[in-house]
């Protein structure tokens, strides 16, 4: 990212966080949808990596819930971890983050009884 993606934005005169957050949902959007398994998410280390370069806290609230919604549950140690530490932040998007931990916990409850699809 150093050698070739801040030189491009500083070229370009382009907007660095709005930027990165962009590809971490183009990313998510791209990959998430494919995978299936527990063992197809090369994407998170992608989008985590991309999320530590990132310095405005909205947006970097923004890209965890955009890794929340697109990891398949149960999540990943490195997801849950991530999670767990921006749900101890003092910031007004803690209750989306709240919200969205309690539905994956719900998720992993249905599924331990064979309930995988449901709205």
């Amino acid at each position: 990212l150093v050698k070739v993606i801040h030189p491009y934005i500083t070229k370009h005169a382009l907007q660095k966080e709005e930027l990165l957050l962009h590809y971490i949902k183009d990313l998510l959007e791209r990959c998430s949808s494919h995978s299936a398994s527990l063992f197809e998410t090369a994407w998170e280390a992608k989008a985590m990596a991309v999320l530590g370069c990132m310095t405005k806290i909205d947006l970097i609230f923004d890209a965890v819930l955009q890794i929340m919604y697109g990891a398949v549950v149960p999540w990943s140690d490195a997801v849950e971890q991530l999670v767990k530490q921006h749900l101890e932040k003092n910031h007004p998007k803690v209750k989306l983050l709240q919200e969205s931990y309690r539905l994956m916990e719900m998720k992993k409850l249905l599924r331990g009884y064979g309930i995988r699809n449901f709205d």
